[in-house]
C-alpha cells in the first residue's frame, strides 16, 4: 500500500489522539489524587499480586494492570497522573478507528468522531477525577472496534476480552454487551474467547458471591438527571455525540452498531432505575459507540459537524491553584515533606474541617516514586500530619511549635511518635469530632504486614 493511501487514514487517527492528549494535559493541575482515585495507584504499589485484592468491592483485577504499567516507570505521582491522563486519550484514536472500520472511506466522519470524543468536556472531567468509571468507556470502545471488526480472525476476541475488562473496570459497563450480540456466534473461536472472557470476570464473580456491594448512600441521579448533566457538561460537544446513534441508523454500515448502542444505552438506564443508582459519567462508558455513529453521514456533512467542536473550557483559567485534593497540592506538599522529612518518616492526615487538602496515602505513594526506599517510609521516626482546616480556623490550630507548613486550607505539622501524640491530645480537646488517619493506606504498599492500628499508634483512642 502507498504512503498516499496510507496517510490519510493515519492522520485522522493521530490528530484526534494529540487533541485528546492536549485537552487533558492542560488540565492536569486540577487532577483529583483523593479516595477512589488513588486506590488503584495504592494497588500498583503493594506490586503485581496486589490486583487480585481491588481497593474497594465493585472493581476487577483488570483495573489495576495500567496502573502498575505506569507506575514502573513513573518518577513521581505528578507524572503518574500525566500517563493516566494520556491512557484516557486514547479513547479519541478508538473513536476514529471504529468510524474507518464500519466505513474505509469515511475520513471527514472519522476525525469528526475522534475530535468529538476528544474534545468532550465530560470525558475530560471523567479523566481529571481519576475514578468516575475508571478506564471502562475506553475499553467499551475498544469493544465496539472488535465488532466492527468481527469478520476478522481477531475481532471477536477483542471485543469479548475488551467487555469482560471493562466490566472489571466498572460494574455499569456491563450494560455494553448488547454489542456483542453482532458478533459470529456459529464460530468455534467466539465461543474459545467468550471462555477466556468469562475466565477473566471469574475472580471478580466468585467475590461477588462473597462480597455486599456498596450503596449509593443517596448520591445518584434518576436518569433523567443524569442524561440531562450528561449533555449540560458536554454541551454542544456532547450534543453530538448524544445524536451519533440516531444518525448511524441512516447508513446499513453503522446502523447494526447504532441499534446495538441504543439497546445499551436502555439497559444502562433500566439498571440506574433498578439500582436507584446512576450518574452522567456512567452513561459516558458508551462515548465511542455513540460518537462512531457519525459514519452514517458523508464527508461533507461531517466537516460542517466539526462547527460543533469547543475547546474545553478551564475553570481556572489554566492558573496552578493549590486547590485541596488535586495533584497540584499533593505535589507541593511532597516537596515540602521531602525537603524537610528525616526518615524513617511516615505521613498521616487530620481532617478537622474544610476539604481534604491532599490524602497522606498519596503523599507516601508520591515518595516512594520518587526514590524513598521502604526502610525510609516507615514507622520509628518522624511523623508528618497535613492538617486540613478551614482558614478562619488556623489560628486556633493547637500545633506548639510543630508546623512546617501552612497554606488556604491546610497546615503541615511534624514531630516524634510522643510530639505527635501530645499533638492529637490537644487536636482532640479542641475538636472532638476531627477525623484522624489516612497513613495505612500509602504504608502497607511498603510494608504489607503493617496494621491499621500500628499506622494509627500516635493518636488517641478513636
Amino acid at each position: 500500500m502507498s504512503l498516499r493511501r496510507t496517510l490519510p487514514p493515519l492522520a485522522v487517527v493521530i490528530l484526534p489522539l494529540i487533541t485528546a492528549i492536549a485537552a487533558r494535559l492542560r488540565r492536569a493541575p486540577e487532577a483529583l489524587v483523593t479516595g477512589d482515585a488513588m486506590g488503584p495507584w495504592w494497588v500498583a504499589a503493594r506490586g503485581a499480586l496486589a490486583s487480585l485484592h481491588p481497593h474497594a468491592p465493585p472493581f476487577g483485577w483488570a483495573l489495576y494492570p495500567p496502573y502498575a504499567l505506569i507506575h514502573a516507570f513513573a518518577g513521581s505521582l505528578w507524572n503518574a497522573v500525566l500517563g493516566l491522563l494520556t491512557m484516557h486519550a486514547l479513547a479519541a484514536p478508538v473513536a476514529a478507528g471504529l468510524v474507518l472500520s464500519l466505513r474505509r472511506d469515511a475520513l471527514a466522519p472519522a476525525l469528526l468522531a475522534g475530535l468529538l470524543v476528544a474534545l468532550d468536556p465530560g470525558l475530560v472531567d471523567t479523566a481529571l477525577s481519576g475514578s468516575k468509571a475508571y478506564l471502562g468507556g475506553l475499553w467499551v470502545g475498544v469493544a465496539a472496534l472488535g465488532v466492527a471488526n468481527r469478520r476478522s480472525s481477531w475481532g471477536p476476541p477483542l471485543a469479548l476480552i475488551a467487555l469482560a475488562i471493562a466490566a472489571l473496570n466498572h460494574p455499569l459497563a456491563v450494560a455494553a454487551a448488547p454489542l456483542a450480540v453482532l458478533l459470529p456466534w456459529r464460530d468455534r473461536r467466539t465461543h474459545v474467547a467468550a471462555g477466556a472472557a468469562l475466565l477473566l470476570l471469574s475472580p471478580r464473580l466468585w467475590r461477588g458471591l462473597h462480597e455486599a456491594m456498596p450503596v449509593s448512600g443517596d448520591l445518584g441521579l434518576s436518569p433523567l438527571s443524569a442524561a440531562t448533566a450528561w449533555l449540560e457538561m458536554g454541551g454542544p460537544v456532547g450534543w453530538g455525540i448524544a445524536l451519533g446513534p440516531l444518525i448511524g441508523l441512516a447508513d446499513r454500515r453503522s446502523r447494526a452498531l447504532a441499534l446495538c448502542t441504543l439497546t445499551a444505552l436502555g439497559v444502562l438506564l433500566v439498571a440506574g432505575l433498578g439500582l436507584g443508582y446512576l450518574r452522567d459519567y456512567h452513561l459516558r462508558l458508551l462515548t465511542i459507540p455513540a460518537a462512531a455513529g457519525w459514519a452514517a453521514v458523508p464527508g461533507s456533512w461531517a466537516l460542517l459537524g466539526m462547527a460543533l467542536l469547543r475547546i474545553p473550557v478551564d475553570p481556572v483559567g489554566g492558573r496552578q491553584v493549590l486547590r485541596p485534593g488535586t495533584i497540584t497540592l499533593a505535589n507541593a506538599l511532597t516537596d515540602t515533606i521531602a525537603a524537610r522529612g528525616t526518615p524513617p518518616l511516615v505521613v498521616d492526615g487530620a481532617w478537622v474541617s474544610a476539604s481534604v487538602a491532599a490524602e497522606p496515602g498519596a503523599v507516601l505513594v508520591d515518595l516512594g516514586l520518587r526514590g524513598w526506599t521502604a526502610s525510609e517510609i516507615a514507622l520509628g521516626g518522624q511523623v508528618v500530619v497535613i492538617v486540613s482546616v478551614e482558614r478562619d480556623e488556623i489560628g486556633q490550630l493547637p500545633w506548639d511549635g510543630l508546623r512546617w507548613a501552612q497554606g488556604d486550607r491546610y497546615v503541615v505539622v511534624a514531630g516524634s511518635l510522643t510530639e505527635i501524640k501530645a499533638f492529637g491530645e490537644r487536636l482532640r480537646g479542641w475538636r472532638p469530632d476531627t477525623r484522624l488517619g489516612g497513613a495505612w493506606d500509602g504504608l502497607i504498599g511498603y510494608h504489607p504486614e503493617v496494621t491499621t492500628e500500628e499506622a494509627s499508634e500516635w493518636w488517641p483512642d478513636r
